[in-house]
């Protein structure tokens, strides 16, 4: 029995070789700067995120301050209507509901001028309370609208950047 083995020699040339060598060399550096690039990009992106996270704690913070400062502002608003609508309350019991009986009340041309001049400053006071009652009630509304948007749209900014982060890493 004979046999016969057959070996067929490769030889790839140094060439081919070389060129191999160097075209992986080229592609890892490019697969390493892109690699570089992305974490450039992820730094950026956790460092908006820090910003982002602080802006969001500073909010927070003035929201509560601004919640106390609305609870404040609506008691303080509360007791003044208390206080309008018990002097409404007495003027009303005592039969004094019309202005016109007041000032017919007067026994003489001073008393009825005193008179005139202690009506137009309470109905200016009236007037007043009323006034600031209304521009309390809108400036709380308006700060609560305020804060509320703010505090959306720094929540959505860090939705946005968190789900840039989850893309980078996950191209990485």
């Amino acid at each position: 029995m004979l046999f016969r083995s057959g070996f067929t020699s490769v030889h790839a040339s140094p060439a081919t070789d070389k060129a191999k060598i160097q075209q992986t060399q080229t592609q890892r550096k490019d697969i390493e700067s892109k690699v570089e690039m992305m974490d450039n990009q992820i730094e950026a992106i956790m460092s908006k995120i820090d910003g982002n996270k602080n802006n969001i704690a500073k909010t927070q913070d003035n929201i509560k301050q601004t919640q106390i400062d609305i609870t404040k502002a609506e008691n303080d608003i509360k007791a003044e209507q208390i206080l309008f609508d018990k002097r409404m309350r007495v003027m009303y019991m005592s039969g004094s509901s019309s202005y016109v009986d007041i000032v017919l009340g007067a026994k003489d041309v001073g008393d009825f001028i005193s008179r005139i001049e202690d009506l137009k400053n309470i109905m200016k006071f009236d007037q007043n309370v009323i006034n600031d009652l209304k521009t309390k009630k809108a400036a709380i509304d308006q700060k609560k609208i305020a804060l509320n948007t703010e505090n959306t749209k720094l929540l959505s900014l860090k939705a946005e950047n968190e789900k840039k982060l989850a893309d980078l890493t996950k191209q990485k």
